[in-house]
């Protein structure tokens, strides 16, 4: 290849890697079947992964299977003892310390009931997390309730229109 005074090549040069593709070529001998790395964990290892995103959350995460199968260890502990995880449910620590993974400080709840946690009720003092949900499982119920008998009021054609919203 030529260049000129100021260091650019000259029109019509050839790269010097015309016709190569990618970027490294592997050698026959680099990849051999059934080689395994020599940082493999065993099925079973329990790892602490911890956020790049600089919040504060850790999770322990539990090999389940080769060759990478992870799975959080709360979920697992949670299956292990009470079965599938239905959908729409997740699994929450009821003292919010995610690194507390022992079965009697998780419980299983809805995530509807997750985000009115976080939303209306966020303060509240995580000893009274029992209640705490009892009391949001009780207003869904209600909702519920006044949203079918709304419903009903409506295909009797007695179905009194709200004002801005209000009840």
């Amino acid at each position: 290849m030529s260049r000129d005074k100021l260091g650019r090549f000259k029109k019509g040069s050839k790269p010097w890697n015309k016709g190569v593709k990618g970027v490294m070529k592997s050698n026959k001998t680099s990849f051999k079947k059934g080689d395994m790395p020599a940082n493999l964990k065993p099925v079973g290892t329990i790892v602490l992964r911890t956020n790049i995103r600089g919040k504060n959350e850790n999770y322990y995460y539990i090999k389940v299977a080769n060759p990478n199968k992870w799975e959080l260890l709360h979920r697992h502990i949670w299956e292990k003892e009470n079965g599938e995880i239905p959908k729409g449910y997740l699994v929450m620590f009821r003292d919010n310390d995610s690194l507390n993974v022992d079965i009697s400080n998780l419980c299983l709840i809805k995530r509807s009931e997750l985000a009115r946690l976080n939303n209306k009720f966020r303060n509240v003092d995580r000893r009274l997390i029992d209640t705490t949900l009892n009391v949001i499982k009780l207003k869904n119920e209600i909702r519920k309730r006044e949203i079918k008998n709304e419903a009903i009021q409506w295909k009797r054609g007695t179905r009194v229109f709200r004002i801005l919203g209000k009840r």
